[in-house]
């Protein structure tokens, strides 16, 4: 039945003109006044033919597929270079990625960017580009992907990104004025600073100026993921007002920061702190903190105290913990939180867990039936109601 549907589908599309699937090495015929294409064909196997007969399909705004692996005879050009596409999402192995994003700058109109399987080791210089909005480096088996943005050059500061929106995963991108003038409304940012994915050596004059972070008041979302050669830089950070989600990534942060850098920030919803995000034993919050906060994880770090209140967290919903085997307990007060719906405690001390199942056992004398309490340990999952 599936596949039934599928040729459904493909014969519609092609109908309406609105998507041509290369399934075969040949010449495809009609395929001129299309204005998406979608590729089957693995890097091998794209004959010159083809990639001619793709070049004079000159509708074409969107490409989804993988690049021909013939890239170092000039061929790149050849595919990519067609100045009216506005998205691509290619799969390219590690060998022609730096010839794919050398062609990509000559596609002047290009709104979206999703490479698959890239490197850290790749620069991309996005100025060149002005229409972009979307720019994805991804790697679904581990993750481990990322890329470098130069700083702009004096002369090209005067063009601003208006559009572009999200940008992700970037490795050592500094803040300066000439990047913070160019990606005014950038809404969500991930960014990686690890001394073992840099390319060329340590430079101790680098200034990353993570403290002007705060000047993108439209980001949204942000991830960081640093280590520990960049503790001094990363301990400058400074975030946005305008931030709703945050994650946070072997950044060695001291407790004491969430009180002025992160818990005032008035429309966060999601924080997730992740290997050693924070360190420290004490973890104290205060009032008038995380007021729209929904959703707080906590992995993999030291803190032995948790110190708070329920009405330091007025609208928590989900409580994940993971993998904090010094932590003592959770606070008793969490459980009194009216938004809370579930705690999930992962791999964590006896004591945590003996706190989540006195959190149930409290919870249930008051008839209270909508608050989860999950327990992960061993890879057996129990799931107590409360």
């Amino acid at each position: 039945m599936h596949d039934l549907l599928r040729d459904v589908s493909l014969r519609e599309a092609r109908k309406l003109k609105f998507l041509y699937v290369l399934e075969e090495k040949s010449v495809p015929e009609g395929i001129y006044p299309y204005r998406r294409i979608a590729s089957r064909l693995k890097q091998h196997e794209y004959p010159t033919q083809l990639i001619q007969s793709l070049k004079s399909a000159p509708l074409v705004r969107s490409f989804f597929g993988r690049a021909p692996t013939d890239l170092s005879n000039n061929y790149e050009k050849i595919f990519l270079q067609r100045v009216n596409t506005r998205v691509l999402v290619i799969g390219v192995g590690e060998y022609y990625l730096t010839n794919v994003l050398s062609s990509i700058s000559f596609l002047w109109n290009l709104q979206t960017v999703i490479i698959d399987k890239a490197r850290w080791d790749y620069y991309y210089d996005i100025w060149k580009v002005p229409q972009l909005r979307h720019v994805k480096f991804i790697n679904r088996v581990d993750n481990d992907c990322a890329f470098y943005v130069p700083v702009p050059l004096s002369d090209e500061e005067d063009m601003v990104m208006e559009n572009l929106q999200s940008l992700y995963i970037v490795s050592d991108l500094k803040f300066c004025a000439g990047v913070l003038k160019r990606i005014p409304n950038i809404k969500k940012l991930k960014l990686c600073y690890q001394k073992n994915y840099r390319k060329g050596g340590e430079d101790e004059e680098d200034d990353y100026q993570l403290y002007n972070i705060c000047c993108l008041c439209k980001l949204e979302s942000l991830s960081l993921m640093s280590s520990r050669e960049y503790i001094q830089w990363v301990r400058e950070v400074s975030f946005p007002c305008s931030l709703r989600k945050l994650t946070l990534v072997d950044t060695y942060l001291p407790w004491e920061d969430m009180k002025t850098k992160i818990g005032p920030l008035p429309l966060l919803q999601v924080l997730k702190l992740k290997w050693r995000a924070f360190i420290g034993s004490k973890w104290e919050t205060f009032e008038d903190q995380f007021s729209n906060l929904k959703f707080l994880l906590i992995e993999e770090c030291d803190v032995e105290w948790w110190i708070t209140d329920n009405t330091h967290f007025p609208r928590l919903e989900h409580l994940h913990l993971g993998h904090i085997k010094r932590l003592r307990e959770i606070p008793s007060c969490i459980g009194d939180i009216p938004t809370l719906h579930s705690i999930m405690v992962e791999d964590c001390s006896d004591s945590v867990v003996a706190s989540a199942q006195t959190i149930k056992e409290e919870q249930e004398e008051l008839g209270l039936q909508d608050l989860q309490i999950h327990i992960v340990e061993f890879m057996w999952t129990i799931i107590l109601w409360a």
